[in-house]
């Protein structure tokens, strides 16, 4: 499947009241595949040596210079039962892969 007709499967799916577009077998093949050509080199550094995220404290976010891509934010709650929460989460306006922040 290529990337255009998994694109046009998948704005017909959100628009499929009933869940009868793209079987999940063939989107999790199609992720397999990308992932399988798709090749990086990783290191760890520290947000603080970056020269392109940073921790806009301002507005409570860590985010790019062009303020593009996502951002992490912090988001706190409270359950049902009076129990509190708080947790990252990612906030992203553009399609794209996403990576997972370890610490």
């Amino acid at each position: 499947m290529d990337f255009v007709n998994l694109c046009h499967g998948l704005l017909a799916s959100w628009h499929d009241k009933q869940g009868k577009t793209n079987e999940t077998g063939k989107l999790l093949l199609w992720i397999q595949g990308e992932n399988d050509k798709t090749h990086a080199i990783l290191r760890e550094c520290k947000l603080s040596n970056s020269s392109y995220w940073f921790c806009d404290k301002d507005k409570s976010i860590v985010t790019n210079k062009n303020h593009s891509f996502f951002t992490l934010n912090g988001i706190c709650g409270e359950l049902n039962d009076g129990t509190a929460f708080q947790q990252p989460i990612i906030l992203q306006n553009e399609v794209g892969y996403l990576g997972i922040i370890m610490i």
